[in-house]
This record gives structure tokens, C-alpha cells and sequence, in this order.
């Protein structure tokens, strides 16, 4: 399925898609299965599965993709998750995402959007370093992570829950539950600007940390508080 930008008030639902999309290219017209560009179209009670890079991949505004089973994705495990995730006020929402090589759900260049009551598991089955929520270098412009099941992370070295890497600003993460991953369930390396980590739940993984290749430590206005974590807090003195 291919929308362009000038796509809107689409409705598709209730559909069923295998081997949605191959290719050898980490390219974003040759790799999506489904690709929802253009405002205000709705993904909704679909189950597609199977391909190469993104299963679904959506761009633009006030799209709405509502309890969808998508699985199966980046079996070439590219630098795309089995969804991808950006533009503006995108609510994502009571979806099953499972089984990728890498990331599930790539969250670069999400801005005012809302990702919600989904349940996030079994990634990492062919590369090392990942989280299965993964967004980098955007401004997420108070983007709400909530009441999210994210588990089962099978990397073998950077095995994370929900990863905002450097550059990565003013996301607010809470009431979600994260376990079974190697190391940090939340991870948010710097520099990275006004994000807020409260209220959530994490077990059977391990120590949350941060990184900066030049070791600024610079998380100004970041807050991490009220979480449940099973192992020790290596952040940033200027972090409470």
C-alpha cells in the first residue's frame, strides 16, 4: 500500500498482509510494506507481517493507527524498525508489534504525537545494539510514551527497552512496564534536553546509564523520578 503526501481521510482496516515488502535497500519507498503518508488516514484491527525492513512505516500528520498486529519485520535487520514512526501529532495506539531483527518501533522525527497501550516485544533476533522503542537526534516536542508493555529483548550485547539516543529532546516516558532486556529498560544517552521518566515499572534488566562519545554528561532539564528500577542509577549529578 503506497499513499503520497497529498493522501488524507483514508480508512484501512481489517486487513491481512503477508510478505508485504523485500529488498536488499534501506530505502523508504522500496522497504514499506505499508507506507501512510499525506494527514489524517487510520491504520486499524490489521494483521500484516513479513518484511525486509518497516511492515509499516508512516510520514506526515494526524494519521491514527489503532490495534494492529504487525510482526515480522527488518529480517534484514537495516537501520528501520518493523514500524517507523514520525511527523506530527501521530497517535499510535493499542498495537501488538513482535519479531524484528533489530529495532520494532524507530521513533525518529516524531513530534506532538501520542504512543500508548501497545505491547512491544521480541526484537534484536540478528544485530547487537538496539531498544525496541529507538529514536534519535529529534526533538519529540512533548511526545507522550505511556502504558506500554515493552519485553524480551534478545540482543546479545546492547539489549535496551526504550532507547532515545544522543540528541533525543523533551519526550515524557511514564506508566510504562519494561523487562527481560540486558541492559537499561529506559535509556536516554546525551546530550539530550527536557525529558521527563516517571511512574514506570522495570524488572529483570539492567542498570539505567547514559552516554556521550565526548563525555559531556549534559541532560539539562531531563528528570527521571518515581520509577521502579532492579538495578543501580548511573546518570548525571544534575539529573534528579
Amino acid at each position: 500500500i503506497r499513499t503520497d503526501e497529498n493522501s488524507s481521510h483514508l480508512r484501512l482496516k481489517n486487513l491481512q498482509g503477508r510478505y508485504v515488502a523485500h529488498s536488499n535497500r534501506n530505502d523508504v519507498s522500496a522497504t514499506a510494506g505499508v507506507l501512510i503518508r499525506g494527514s489524517d488516514n487510520l491504520l486499524m484491527n490489521c494483521d500484516l507481517g513479513y518484511s525486509s525492513s518497516s511492515v509499516v512505516n508512516v510520514q506526515g500528520s494526524d494519521h491514527r493507527i489503532i490495534n494492529n498486529y504487525i510482526h515480522h519485520g527488518g529480517y534484514i535487520g537495516l537501520w528501520r524498525g518493523a514500524v517507523v514512526l514520525s511527523g506530527r501529532r501521530i497517535l499510535f495506539s493499542h498495537n501488538t508489534v513482535k519479531h524484528a531483527g533489530r529495532d520494532l518501533v524507530n521513533t525518529h522525527g516524531l513530534m506532538e504525537s501520542l504512543v500508548q497501550y501497545n505491547d512491544v516485544s521480541e526484537a534484536g533476533w540478528l544485530t547487537k545494539d538496539l531498544g525496541m522503542f529507538y529514536g534519535h537526534n529529534t526533538d519529540f516536542a512533548n511526545t507522550v510514551f505511556r502504558y506500554n508493555l515493552v519485553h524480551d529483548n534478545h540482543a546479545e550485547h546492547c539489549s535496551m527497552g526504550i532507547y532515545f539516543d544522543h540528541l533525543s529532546n523533551n519526550a515524557i516516558v511514564h506508566h510504562n512496564v519494561v523487562w527481560n532486556v540486558g541492559m537499561d529498560p529506559i535509556r536516554i544517552n546525551n546530550p539530550s534536553y527536557g525529558c521527563l521518566v516517571f511512574n514506570n515499572t522495570c524488572f529483570n534488566s539492567g542498570k539505567i546509564g547514559t552516554f556521550d562519545h565526548s563525555k559531556r554528561d549534559d541532560m539539562l532539564d531531563s528528570r527521571f523520578f518515581n520509577n521502579i528500577f532492579n538495578e543501580r542509577i548511573d546518570l548525571p549529578e544534575h539529573v534528579t
